[in-house]
């Protein structure tokens, strides 16, 4: 099978979703297929044919239009499936790996404090011409009846897709995205079955969009686990703005809190395996890989109910499940709550066996027979 992968970034050290494409071609082609990869920018990947579409330096939202317009003209010319990774013209095939775009939007709304910027905000994305763009582009192809076929990582997502477009929940396979085999419990001593020490709780928090994936929210409820004496430590790893950082000083959390900026993700995995817990109250993540990469590690996750990863583990078993990101007393009494090391010993357990459910070959598998 020749397939072509169609997306803006090339690079697994870029982010989640270029990871899983770049894991995806490579057990392509050990599978004996080939993979060809079109995009806008690319870091890496020199096991893979990656062509980097020309694209004039105009304005960004000139540059966003001309390469999808180049890309579409390409993807026409290619008689085998094609993959993409957001909604495209011409493409055969496509994983919503960010959800949808709208409901993104409105979550990060939702992760403003209230005043003038949150209230802004909606004018403001309506203003914002490569946010229409995308916009448009999105409800285009997705209302359309030559649109692509769809997998999603949750049934949340194919019910908001149901909800907004229309689209038969028979239309859209739902299928949980793989992981690789980096991300496993630690061996021998130290391992999910072993205890991990004594306080302080050693607590990982791994995003790039730190407003929207719920650092906020984290960081105002450890400030009240700390005045309540529980001990920990927090890490953060991922890119973002250093106003997190003063947010963290004005919450007397100097010194609790290490901001790693980004990480590679052989790096990532040692991170995993080195924490009690993952906490994630994020506002919206079609399903986040580091919930599922961490679980896989032995590292039980802590999420909300707007992540769709929180549909494939069991809550109170192998990690805690929030309704709101917002309930910042919610969040901070399943801290607390990890703080019972018998628990926390046990959830690891269990966490780490979840990981042969989240094989990459298998899932491969899976995608290879449905673009087939």
């Amino acid at each position: 099978m020749h397939v072509v992968l169609a997306t803006d970034r090339w690079g697994e050290a870029l982010g989640g979703r270029e990871r899983y494409l770049a894991n995806l071609a490579d057990t392509a082609r050990r599978a004996g297929h080939r993979v060809d990869v079109l995009c806008a920018e690319a870091d890496g990947g020199a096991d893979t044919e990656v062509q980097v579409l020309p694209v004039p330096r105009f304005p960004r939202i000139a540059q966003e239009a001309l390469f999808h317009h180049a890309l579409a003209a390409r993807l026409a010319l290619h008689s085998g499936p094609s993959l993409a990774a957001t909604p495209v013209r011409g493409a055969t095939h496509c994983q919503l790996h960010s959800g949808l775009m709208r409901a993104s939007l409105e979550a990060e709304r939702d992760s403003l404090e209230p005043g003038l910027t949150r209230w802004f905000f909606r004018t403001g994305s309506l203003l914002n011409p490569r946010r229409r763009l995308l916009l448009r582009r999105e409800e285009s192809v997705l209302a359309s009846a030559t649109r692509p076929r769809l997998m999603v990582w949750s049934l949340a997502l194919r019910d908001e897709l149901t909800r907004r477009f229309g689209i038969p929940t028979s239309e859209i396979t739902v299928l949980p995205p793989g992981i690789d085999g980096r991300f496993h419990p630690r061996e021998g001593p130290g391992g999910a079955d072993s205890p991990r020490g004594d306080a302080p709780l050693r607590l990982l928090f791994a995003a790039h969009n730190f407003r929207l994936k719920g650092l906020a929210p984290l960081l105002e409820a450890l400030s009240r686990e700390r005045r309540r004496g529980l001990p920990f430590r927090l890490t953060v790893a991922g890119r973002g703005p250093r106003a997190f950082r003063s947010l963290a000083a004005r919450m007397g959390l100097s010194g609790l809190v290490d901001f790693l900026g980004a990480v590679p993700p052989a790096r990532m995995a040692e991170l995993y395996r080195a924490h009690d817990a993952l906490v994630h109250p994020t506002f919206y993540d079609p399903c986040s890989l580091v919930v599922l990469e961490a679980l896989a590690s032995g590292c039980p996750a802590v999420t909300t109910r707007r992540n769709g990863a929180s549909e494939w583990f069991e809550a109170g078993r192998h990690g805690l499940v929030l309704d709101d990101p917002r309930d910042t007393d919610a969040l901070a009494e399943a801290i607390g709550s990890l703080a019972d090391a018998p628990r926390r010993r046990h959830m690891a357990a269990e966490a780490a066996r979840l990981g042969p459910r989240f094989d990459f070959t298998a899932h491969a598998a899976q995608v290879f027979d449905w673009l087939a």
